[in-house]
């Protein structure tokens, strides 16, 4: 990525976006080709401007243009250093979508229930460079018990948080304490991202209630 203090110039990723691209398209979204294929850039425009990723751009597929040209999308930068792109609608500041999601309804119709790694750039979607990895089916996963959003399956432990009527997975666990310790990680933080959202905000934390190791004397051995 390059990150120009010129006002002229649009964040770009390099080299699939140069510079003379984004300054010609400067504060709009745009299609374009490179040696990987063509693309749709839409620039992260409707957020505010002293945020980290304020007009840097996403690429999809073009397929995908008519999707979200019109869409409201905006990223964030997790604390893991992660980046979450989300969609939101016109009358609610509040998410609605995942692009992953998106990404899957329409271009892995037959997924299940599977997850995408990115490949290549962290804000490059086209799915040449997106991994589709299944996840068990809801019917396989055994809810630990006691426990906020953790669930067994194949020897290992699923973690998932569900707010805003998106269902988030926050990956795999050898043990149940890392999904503890992986749920209440997350829901501090949107606790944090959301402070006015008193459905969040009422959520308890794994480690208010059970305590630990009061669950471990109550389920036995975890």
């Amino acid at each position: 990525m390059t990150n120009s203090d010129c006002p002229n110039y649009a964040k770009t990723i390099q080299p699939l976006i140069t510079q003379t691209q984004a300054a010609y398209n400067v504060y709009r979204s745009f299609t374009g080709t490179d040696e990987y294929g063509s693309f749709f850039a839409y620039a992260f425009r409707s957020q505010p401007s002293d945020t980290p990723l304020y007009m840097w751009y996403v690429l999809v597929d073009h397929a995908l243009r008519k999707r979200i040209e019109n869409s409201i999308l905006k990223a964030r930068i997790e604390e893991s250093s992660s980046i979450v792109i989300e969609e939101y609608t016109h009358s609610l500041d509040k998410p609605t979508r995942r692009l992953e999601d998106i990404i899957l309804t329409e271009c892995f119709p037959n997924s299940v229930n599977g997850v995408l790694t990115q490949t290549k750039h962290p804000l490059d979607y086209r799915t040449a460079f997106l991994k589709l990895r299944e996840l068990p089916r809801a019917h396989s996963y055994k809810k630990v018990q006691g426990l906020r959003g953790i669930y067994e399956y194949d020897g290992a432990y699923g973690v998932r948080i569900i707010y805003n009527n998106i269902r988030e997975y926050l990956g795999s666990v050898p043990t149940p304490l890392d999904g503890y310790r992986l749920y209440d990680k997350r829901l501090k933080e949107l606790k944090e991202q959301y402070p006015d959202d008193l459905n969040i905000q009422k959520r308890l934390f794994n480690y208010q209630s059970p305590k630990w190791d009061e669950l471990v004397k109550r389920e036995g051995n975890l």
